[in-house]
């Protein structure tokens, strides 16, 4: 296939860890006095007697009854302490603001490494040891050993057999029609007598598995679509080995236009809608520009996007210390390897919370000599697949020149891309407390043609995803896409109870046809059932 062609535009400068030095050491220069300020307001707060004994902490790292009192409890209060203060002093910092944000990711970094949960003073540490007699250490160091054997850069979240994928995980009934290459098709079965005549494609991103979108009866978006009468296809990418490393962002536009063609040959449609999640979705908007380049854009009745960057004025978490040379570096490692490894990818993902999925799970293990909790969304979240090598190289790409800003800064298959021409109705969800693709960058602003509909669910990344249709815990707001920014849209909206799941699918069904019969079997002559869900892929290491 052609490459993708890339006009120059405008680079967010990354920066590196010297320039960050640079800066810091220009300001003491330029303000020495504020510098002082801070460091004497330090001290006193790291003073005996300001020490709180109850502090009220929401944190589970410091629940042992010994992180009130004695030595223990004084560590406590000065890591505090200092964090706090260390917050304050970045905020007055006369640096930009690009300069702040990477200062502040590398502070929380720091500030997680030097949790006093961390050290030998570890008051669960210390009870657990008298407790045991020794033991707890010697399991963990028997823990430790083995992780090393089997190269592990990080304790793992939970074990490798907590989980079964068809019996405990991925489990609505459906089966695989497709099997090629790149991806296998999967058909649900209906669960209504009656069914929607447009079906519903989902397109999950090609990072992970795609089973978070199945994950239990009770909070699987898949099954709750089925539930609503809509006629549910997924898509389950294949695990890439070095072989494909030239499995780029034409390959796998290629693959969904292969797939949504096939789902309409399924359901006798002239249409489908596009559902894409994360980095899915941004596949399901380049398919669409890319349709609409070639006048086909009539097969997509429309297109809903979770949590996916659409905006490139805000930058994720991941990127804050993406400078040039950092960028040029994993580049030249991918290529070499052929992909980004599974691994990789788990670690990059784990440092962006290190107080949650790092050094906890470290203390469990190797300290406390205990195995972690089965949580499926922990078993997940360290269940990634490999990414190829073009592929990764594509997605680094869009988001150092973001090229969905201009139209025809890039092409696909030989076809200029241009977003604005995809006049299709669309939904959108960002989460408040996302890390990794923040609401702003979610929010589509007049990027994209058409209506537009936004909503801002509560929960992280994958909270969102997982919470049940009928959840009270759950809120968002919710309102059409108009001119303005983001946080200009934010103040017009109140804050509703409830998951944002319902209101989706009520928006949903405007596009998704008559109501038919349910078909009484999967697939069809040309498309047969080759194996029940969740198919062969999903299983590949």
């Amino acid at each position: 296939m052609p490459e993708r062609h890339y006009v120059p535009a405008p680079q967010q400068p990354g920066l590196d860890v010297r320039q960050l030095a640079a800066a810091v050491v220009r300001d003491l220069i330029q303000q020495p006095g504020y510098h002082g300020r801070h460091l004497l307001a330090l001290l006193q707060r790291l003073c005996p007697a300001q020490q709180t004994h109850n502090p009220n902490l929401n944190d589970r790292r410091f629940q042992h009854p010994g992180w009130q009192q004695g030595i223990a409890g004084y560590l406590l209060h000065c890591w505090l302490a200092a964090r706090a203060q260390g917050r304050d002093w970045l905020t007055g910092l006369h640096i930009n603001e690009q300069e702040r944000q990477a200062l502040g990711w590398l502070g929380r970094q720091l500030a997680a490494a030097s949790a006093p949960s961390n050290s030998p003073l570890n008051s669960e540490f210390i009870a657990q040891l008298k407790a045991t007699r020794g033991h707890s250490l010697c399991r963990g160091m028997q823990h430790l050993l083995a992780d090393l054997s089997l190269n592990r850069p990080l304790a793992p979240l939970n074990e490798d057999t907590a989980f079964h994928l068809g019996r405990d995980l991925a489990t609505t009934p459906g089966a695989v029609v497709s099997r090629q290459p790149l991806y296998e098709l999967i058909q649900y079965q209906p669960t209504t007598a009656k069914v929607h005549s447009t079906p519903l494609l989902i397109i999950p991103p090609p990072l992970n598995r795609f089973y978070l979108l199945d994950l239990a009866r009770d909070n699987s978006l898949v099954k709750h679509a089925l539930d609503q009468g809509q006629q549910v296809f997924l898509l389950s990418w294949r695990n890439p080995n070095p072989s494909h490393c030239n499995w780029g962002l034409d390959t796998y536009i290629a693959g969904i236009y292969k797939a949504s063609a096939q789902v309409r040959s399924i359901c006798a449609s002239p249409q489908l809608n596009l559902l894409g999640v994360c980095s899915g979705g941004l596949l399901s908007v380049l398919l669409q520009a890319w349709l609409a380049a070639r006048k086909e854009l009539h097969t997509v009745a429309s297109a809903s996007y979770l949590i996916t960057p659409l905006a490139g004025e805000a930058r994720s978490e991941l990127l804050h210390l993406a400078g040039p040379r950092a960028l040029q570096r994993l580049r030249q490692r991918i290529w070499r390897q052929g992909y980004l490894s599974a691994r990789q990818l788990n670690a990059a993902f784990a440092w962006l919370r290190p107080e949650q999925l790092v050094w906890p799970q470290m203390v469990q293990r190797y300290a406390l000599g205990q195995l972690p909790d089965d949580r499926a969304t922990l078993f997940w979240s360290q269940d990634n697949t490999r990414v190829p090598a073009r592929l990764m190289d594509d997605f680094l790409h869009m988001f150092e020149h973001d090229p969905l800003a201009s139209a025809g800064a890039m092409q696909l298959q030989g076809y200029p891309v241009d977003i604005s021409q995809i006049n299709l109705p669309s939904w959108h969800m960002g989460a408040e407390r996302d890390h990794i693709v923040p609401w702003q960058q979610a929010y589509p602003g007049q990027r994209l043609g058409g209506d537009k509909h936004f909503v801002l669910a509560s929960g992280g990344h994958i909270q969102c995803l997982l919470n049940p249709a009928d959840c009270r815990r759950s809120s968002y707001r919710s309102g059409p896409v108009s001119v303005g920014s983001a946080t200009d849209w934010q103040d017009k909206q109140s804050i509703q109870a409830g998951d944002w799941k319902t209101g989706w699918l009520a928006w949903l069904r405007s596009y998704s046809g008559d109501q038919q019969n349910a078909p009484t079997q999967l697939g069809n002559p040309q498309f047969p059932v080759l194996q029940a869900a969740p198919g062969r892929y999903v299983h590949e290491l």
